[in-house]
């Protein structure tokens, strides 16, 4: 599935001459742009399907932008487009939807002890935790994380502090 997608959001320079041939130049990018949207709609469609909550992280997409080696990445997959397609298919469907805060230490926080390792930076792709000896990977620990900060929130209907934004449907 992810080859598929992968040729309609990020065509490499010898796919991008085919569609200009065949296209023309403006027409090529506006059917990639399509793609790209079209990907974006089934994707949130199916998320919030096949899910009853929705949990987010919010992120400071325009700090991150201002990083050279991430921003083209970043402005490509249209990421504020995809939270604000899940936002309101997530009300028309009945959905919930909460947003864990951007200070929220997601990954520097060890899902089993809850140690804050101010120490990990982003290059750390692993760490272990001191306090409890787990192995961590920075990624899935911070899904769990935020997995976990989310369903608090729910739950109790507070949070300890790091949601920013509640959308719950009755």
């Amino acid at each position: 599935m992810n080859y598929a997608y992968n040729f309609r959001l990020y065509p490499n320079e010898n796919q991008r001459v085919l569609l200009e041939k065949h296209f023309g130049c403006d027409k090529c990018y506006e059917k990639i742009s399509n793609q790209r949207k079209n990907f974006l709609q089934e994707l949130s469609t199916r998320i919030i399907r096949e899910n009853q909550t929705i949990i987010v992280e919010d992120l400071d997409i325009e700090s991150m932008l201002k990083n050279k080696k991430l921003s083209k990445s970043i402005s490509s997959c249209s990421w504020s487009e995809f939270i604000r397609m899940i936002i309101y298919k997530a009300s028309w469907y009945g959905r919930n939807f909460k947003k864990v805060n951007r200070f929220f230490p997601s990954s520097k926080l060890c899902n089993h002890c809850r140690f804050v390792n101010h120490s990990l930076t982003l290059a750390d792709r692993f760490w272990t935790c001191p306090n409890c000896f787990n192995i961590l990977d920075r990624d899935f620990n911070a899904s769990i994380n935020i997995k976990t900060e989310g369903i608090s929130g729910l739950a109790c209907g507070e949070s300890s502090g790091f949601m920013k934004q509640e959308f719950v449907t009755g």
